[in-house]
């Protein structure tokens, strides 16, 4: 299914008290979305159903499913999507109003790389080798063990960066016994996972296999693509070692993700990309992320590509079907209320080296965050604790919640991390005209709103050709992590109540 073709299609906010609820009509239908749920019925309830919305968005009682149902199945359908719509409105301010109780410890070790990828953002270099400090990872972990026992959740421990963690493994080592040790006190065993370039001897891919539950290895394809963009610091080919990692990983049965990055030369190859990888290692999910932006500039994306970028990764997922492999990216996700990328968002302590944590993902090095201004914690070494900053992390959450004026009648406007990372709401506001004008017309954006509508016309497509006449049913796309109820009426004549 092309992307451009469903773009022309459209879905209109429907007039429902502001809530996130959208339709489009096709030859033959009625798709009703709201975030997580799709609705569809027969083309000619489109009348009463939008009557239905627009009436019981302004009603204070919740409707029950027995009740709605019980007088007609376009009146529960219209409950139900203003049920699902009240949800992810209720999310979004709650995400606003949070309290920063972080979840997940991100340890960035190092700013040290054996790789000189074209497209880096972090530009890490050989000749840093400061790292964070026992004392720092100790408390941080203290921290957020406690938080994570006092919320009855579980506690993940994360290993990624500005550079190679796996350069340093002594580290790493100590690292996860330290979290381990305080996790412990509270009852929690920490989840580990592990964000790897994949250049490695066989030792440490064996290492990999040993220490961590989940392991993501970067991988942008065939050798031709791999050491094109993500050869040695000397400029020597490494795919070799990157294969032989996921190998490795492969043959012990340890669970994998793929990262690939996507460039401006790749972008018409996903579909092969995916094909390949999955083939010949086999991962448990695939995602592919285009281009961030980075100091050279190199192989960034446009407008002019996202409906490649959209066809590609339609085609993409296919291919990953066919092979029971589930292909991601994070810049739609139909299944989730989410926003920016934020940590202070997304409940996340990122420690970097210096023992300070940093609010953004793309800061690893202290300079870096006290320029943006990102700093919200950092290790009192004299009382050994993490110290952090709520008042500042509670500015942070506010303003990194607001969502731009022009986006809030967008079917993405509760899914989308509006710019992110090619744009901080930060460091400008989300008011201004250049802002408005940039989401308008950017590519992370557009391959966005094309995205989401495909997959929710594609899903809404195959459950209603898949559910006979006369019945009510409902299906979880897997493919598309999306919820859709079909309404189909046995006389295809709807009576309204």
């Amino acid at each position: 299914m092309q992307a451009q073709a469903l773009w022309r299609s459209g879905f209109r906010q429907v007039l429902a008290d502001s809530l996130p609820i959208y339709s489009a009509t096709s030859s033959d239908r009625l798709i009703l979305y709201a975030p997580r749920l799709i609705c569809v019925l027969d083309k000619r309830d489109t009348p009463a159903a939008l009557r239905h919305i627009e009436r019981l968005a302004f009603e204070l009682p919740q409707w029950e499913d027995s009740r709605a149902m019980s007088q007609s199945r376009v009146l529960h359908a219209a409950a139900r999507i203003i049920q699902a719509a009240r949800e992810a409105a209720r999310e979004m301010t709650e995400a606003s109003r949070q309290e920063f109780m972080p979840e997940c410890l991100t340890i960035y070790v190092n700013n040290q790389c054996n790789l000189r990828c074209r497209y880096c953002y972090s530009q890490p270099d050989v000749s840093v080798n400061r790292t964070v400090s026992a004392d720092g990872v100790r408390a941080a972990a203290r921290l957020v063990a406690g938080t994570c026992a006092t919320r009855n959740i579980p506690f993940t421990l994360a290993f990624h960066g500005g550079g190679e963690p796996t350069l340093v493994t002594q580290h790493v080592d100590r690292f996860i016994d330290i979290a381990r040790e305080e996790a412990g006190v509270f009852g929690l065993h920490p989840r580990t996972y592990i964000a790897t370039n994949g250049a490695v001897s066989e030792e440490t891919a064996l290492w990999l296999v040993t220490r961590f539950d989940l392991v993501g290895v970067s991988c942008d394809g065939p050798p031709e693509v791999q050491d094109r963009y993500r050869p040695g610091r000397d400029g020597r080919p490494l795919s070799e070692y990157v294969s032989n990692t996921m190998s490795t990983l492969q043959r012990h049965g340890r669970p994998f993700h793929i990262r690939a990055t996507i460039s401006r030369e790749t972008v018409y190859r996903q579909s092969e990309i995916v094909s390949y990888l999955a083939d010949r290692y086999a991962p448990s999910e695939i995602r592919l992320e285009p281009v961030y932006i980075n100091p050279s500039g190199e192989a960034l994306l446009d407008v002019s590509h996202a409906a490649a970028f959209v066809n590609g990764f339609l085609a993409s997922q296919t291919a990953g079907k066919v092979r029971g492999i589930p292909v991601t990216t994070s810049i739609t996700r139909p299944n989730a209320i989410y926003g920016p990328y934020c940590n202070v968002l997304r409940r996340v302590l990122n420690l970097i080296p210096g023992d300070i944590a940093t609010g953004c993902f793309l800061e690893s090095r202290p300079d870096g965050v006290n320029r943006r201004r990102v700093q919200i914690g950092s290790l009192d070494s004299a009382r050994r604790m993490f110290r952090i900053d709520k008042e500042y992390i509670r500015s942070l959450i506010i303003r990194c919640s607001e969502r731009p004026i022009g986006c809030y009648n967008c079917l993405c406007s509760c899914q989308c991390t509006f710019g992110c990372p090619d744009r901080c709401k930060l460091e400008e506001s989300v008011e201004s005209s250049s802002f408005r004008e940039y989401e308008g017309g950017s590519f992370r954006c557009l391959v966005n709103r094309m995205l989401m509508e495909a997959m929710i016309v594609e899903a809404a497509d195959k459950a209603w050709v898949s559910t006979k006449w006369g019945n009510c049913n409902e299906i979880w796309d897997k493919q598309r992590m999306l919820n859709v109820r079909v309404y189909k009426n046995g006389q295809r004549n709807e009576v309204n109540p």
